[in-house]
């Protein structure tokens, strides 16, 4: 007989993880709990469900109800009085839940999965065309580097016709304006200018790179100011707004990656690009 099709078994690695249930809780989060949607299926289809108590009921599935009691705002569901609330349904505190996520090849350092703690420092790796544009930006993890290391390679490899640009939490940069831009004239004597449009690298993950104003030490500002997390990926040079009803935040602020100049500073003051 002819045989059209051929199932064939793909293995894919997965990694569990115990994360805080706190503000940041989301559908997303609740969905990677093992076997969370399935579980999560089962129970909003069962016709006896209101006769069962809320400490019965399975955690997915509790967890999603109760965001969706707060409209799906995880600030309000996962803190504070929300999250008293949770506790009185579950009958105990959760503090943390295990989920689970799909890994990669290079996640792994000497064939073991690790992961980087938060606050951990990661590489951003810049890729520059002559022309100035720069379209291949991606982040290494700590571990990632270790092995390069190890292993005698650079922890970003030249690339022919770019320039390489890698930056790490706390280096600093500066966002030249659009006139700066086009006739590539900066006055790197004016200090004032180059004060206000100066950011400090906070953080990255894959081709997403955030910043703070360097003169901010603690980020006192709430989100409207600098974006989730207390921190951007857009200079203060644009307009914020809160639109719909979630109250999206939008900014047409430059986006910083895009055009950034890495600075090295003396002892004493001295501003001048870093070309290392």
């Amino acid at each position: 007989d002819k045989i059209d099709k051929v199932k064939i078994a793909v293995f894919n690695e997965y990694a569990s993880k115990r994360v805080t249930v706190d503000s940041s809780f989301t559908y997303d989060k609740i969905n990677s709990i093992p076997y969370a949607e399935k579980i999560i299926q089962k129970f909003e289809t069962l016709e006896n469900i209101n006769s069962l108590e809320e400490k019965e009921l399975p955690l997915p599935y509790l967890l999603k109800k109760h965001l969706e009691e707060f409209d799906g705002k995880s600030k309000e569901a996962f803190d504070g009085e929300g999250l008293e609330n949770l506790f009185k349904k579950a009958g105990r505190p959760i503090k943390k839940v295990t989920r689970y996520e799909k890994k990669k090849e290079d996640d792994k350092f000497k064939g073991k999965y690790v992961e980087t703690d938060k606050g951990g420092i990661v590489y951003f790796v810049m890729y520059e065309k002559k022309d100035g544009v720069r379209d291949d930006m991606f982040s290494i993890s700590v571990h990632q580097a270790i092995e390069k290391i190890i292993q005698g390679k650079e922890i970003a490899e030249e690339k022919e016709g770019y320039k390489k640009i890698v930056l790490s939490p706390n280096d600093l940069v500066y966002v030249p304006s659009e006139e700066e831009i086009e006739t590539k004239i900066i006055d790197w004597n004016n200090k004032s200018n180059i004060f206000k449009r100066t950011y400090k690298m906070v953080s990255s993950t894959g081709g997403k790179c955030e910043f703070v104003p360097h003169n901010i030490a603690k980020t006192l500002l709430d989100k409207i100011e600098l974006g989730s997390g207390n921190k951007n990926q857009r200079a203060w040079d644009g307009i914020i707004e809160l639109v719909g009803k979630s109250e999206k935040r939008e900014d047409s602020g430059t986006m910083i990656k895009n055009c950034c100049i890495k600075l090295k500073i003396d002892r004493i003051g001295n501003i001048e690009p870093n070309n290392d």
